[in-house]
């Protein structure tokens, strides 16, 4: 996933391959996964299927198949929201600016008895000290 978002920051549409091999090789594991851990890889596949919608949609391809794509098959609930949210703000504001500006309000003001998305996401992505912290997962969801 670093890898893949190496690439998406340098050139948009190289990333794609690179997100979808992170997607299907179902042998990356979690690098520090213990036995009463759960797995989750799940984040990481919800995180690149979501990656998969900006990358079409910075290209000027439609994101709607990306969209249905993240919330038929992400296991991790967050993207789901995510890409419900992108598909609203992209509709009602014609673009991957729009889509993102919906993202990033969910992101900092969550609805009323939700648990906040950004402490979500900054306890989703704690790898540990060796890895990014999950803080700088937030500003990267949806940087457009």
């Amino acid at each position: 996933i670093e890898d893949a978002d190496e690439v998406f920051t340098d050139d948009v549409a190289a990333s794609e391959p690179v997100y979808r091999k992170a997607i299907n090789a179902t042998t990356l594991q979690d690098w520090k996964l213990r036995p009463a851990d759960a797995d989750r890889r799940p984040s990481l596949v919800g995180y690149a299927l979501f990656r998969l919608v900006l990358i079409d949609a910075a290209l000027g391809k439609d994101p709607t198949a990306a969209i249905d794509a993240v919330i038929r098959d992400s296991k991790e609930q967050l993207f789901v929201y995510l890409a419900e949210e992108f598909r609203k703000g992209y509709q009602e504001r014609v673009g991957i600016v729009g889509g993102c500006a919906a993202v990033n309000l969910y992101l900092r003001t969550p609805p009323a008895g939700a648990v906040d998305p950004a402490a979500y996401v900054q306890q989703l992505f704690n790898y540990g000290y060796a890895n990014p912290p999950g803080s700088k997962w937030l500003p990267k969801l949806c940087p457009f």
